[in-house]
């Protein structure tokens, strides 16, 4: 359908209620293999900042590299405490997890 005041196309979308849980079923599960994803990463490696907002995170090959300094800011690269983080992923999967039984 056109507008008529523009000259457009107006489509409208309509969800199919037959297809929606399914729909939301396969967004969870990819949900939830990409936070397994993450978490399976940040349990595999060791991460090192500076503390500076603006400066990223490394790991620890790379803080190795840079002999423990931020390439960015020049400052000290100290070990980065990820235990809250893989708290938090653990328990989103095991939310999702239920929630897919």
């Amino acid at each position: 359908m056109r507008d008529p005041k523009r000259g457009w196309f107006v489509y409208r979308w309509k969800a199919q209620r037959d297809q929606t849980d399914g729909f939301i079923q396969t967004q969870r599960r990819k949900v939830l293999n990409r936070l397994k994803q993450r978490l399976d990463y940040e349990e595999s490696h060791e991460f090192y900042r500076c503390g500076t907002p603006t400066c990223a995170t490394r790991t620890f090959e790379d803080a190795m590299e840079n002999f423990f300094k931020c390439p960015v800011c020049g400052k000290s690269l100290n070990r980065l405490d990820n235990e809250e983080l893989k708290g938090a992923l653990r328990w989103k999967i095991n939310q999702l997890q239920e929630e897919l039984k």
